[in-house]
């Protein structure tokens, strides 16, 4: 069951929140884009807090068949940034 307020957010298993973004459907298949909340994170090298991404990589996932149509998850992997030389983690 969705929230009222936020349609496109879910809260499940140990996932806090999940973002839809887009959903395209053709009569063989069904594509979900979703992402992450983002959230603040403690910088390992410096303990700083933040919320700085490094960058965004996309990722595919192909799941269970829906109604019968492969099923397929576009998750946006979020990558961490090291704020002292603004390398990923």
């Amino acid at each position: 069951m969705l929230p009222s307020k936020s349609p496109n957010k879910i809260k499940a298993f140990e996932i806090k929140y999940l973002i839809i973004t887009n959903v395209e459907s053709t009569s063989e298949e069904i594509h979900i884009y979703f992402k992450m909340e983002r959230r603040d994170h403690v910088c390992p090298c410096c303990g700083a807090v933040t919320n700085k991404v490094y960058d965004y990589r996309p990722s595919i996932i192909k799941d269970a068949p829906i109604m019968g149509k492969n099923t397929y998850l576009h998750y946006s992997k979020r990558r961490q940034a090291n704020l002292k030389n603004s390398t990923l983690h």
